[in-house]
């Protein structure tokens, strides 16, 4: 459907007509919009390798439900990597990268640039005070949505912000994936496992930069992350996601199977 036919479709469409064809006015558009903008998909691959899901749960049982990503992550000594550094305006701006401590233990989740976490910080020049790591939202490739959204904002008041590539997006998609669609579904567990220890590993480095209290945030799919990323912080740190929920599970059951019951 061309984007004219949509807005003719849109125009002559009236709340009586939807409701006498038992069809929700916000469903069918819903619907429609995605059909004429949205021209990939997700999980086109396979479900990913059973090995995979093994390494995870027994990652998750060991590790994430016993919070020792920070104890693991230290054993890993992972080196910092600082690309660049300049101060301008009483802002110092930092763009680093590391490997992910995921990567190093599961190097196989991980392949190729995937490895590779990459950031870009805001951080205050003068007195180091708070900071806040952004998490990536849902297709959300580089830097500038959470720089204009929340950083400069933070700055006014005197707090930092560390952006941190989310895995298989930006710098870290793989070259075979198509914009956001993750190929397998395993990519999406390994991308929150991953940012578990990457996010903890920010917040051991910028304390050690002397910044502090931390605080992790993200929209959507970045406050998920958010949320699963501070349940392996040990030191008090704030929790603020927005538009999102303690499970990523509706978003890909619910929705659909009710769209289902509804044609």
């Amino acid at each position: 459907m061309s984007l004219s036919r949509l807005g003719d479709w849109l125009a002559s469409t009236t709340m009586a007509g939807v409701s006498a064809a038992g069809t929700s006015l916000a469903a069918e558009t819903d619907m429609l919009l995605r059909r004429a903008l949205v021209f990939s998909k997700l999980f086109t691959r396979s479900w990913g390798h059973p090995e995979t899901f093994r390494e995870l749960m027994k990652h998750k049982i060991e590790v994430m439900s016993k919070r020792r990503a920070e104890q693991c992550i230290k054993s890993l000594k992972t080196e910092m990597i600082i690309e660049k550094e300049q101060v301008t305006k009483g802002v110092r701006m930092i763009e680093g990268r590391f490997r992910s401590p995921h990567a190093v233990m599961f190097p196989n989740q991980l392949p190729g640039c995937v490895q590779w976490a990459r950031w870009r910080a805001y951080l205050p020049a003068v007195r180091r005070k708070g900071v806040c790591i952004h998490l990536a939202g849902t297709g959300d490739h580089s830097y500038i949505r959470r720089e204009v959204g929340f950083a400069k904002g933070l700055l006014e008041e005197g707090v930092g912000s560390i952006l941190i590539q989310n895995p298989f997006y930006a710098d870290r998609k793989p070259p075979q994936q198509f914009r956001s669609s993750l190929e397998n579904v395993s990519d999406l567990f390994v991308m929150g496992a991953a940012l578990i220890s990457e996010c903890n590993f920010l917040i051991s480095w910028a304390r050690w930069e002397g910044y502090g209290p931390m605080a992790l945030s993200g929209v959507s799919m970045g406050g998920f992350m958010a949320s699963l990323a501070g349940s392996n912080v040990r030191e008090p740190t704030a929790v603020v996601p927005c538009l999102s929920w303690t499970s990523a599970r509706p978003a890909f059951t619910e929705a659909k199977s009710r769209y289902l019951s509804e044609i």
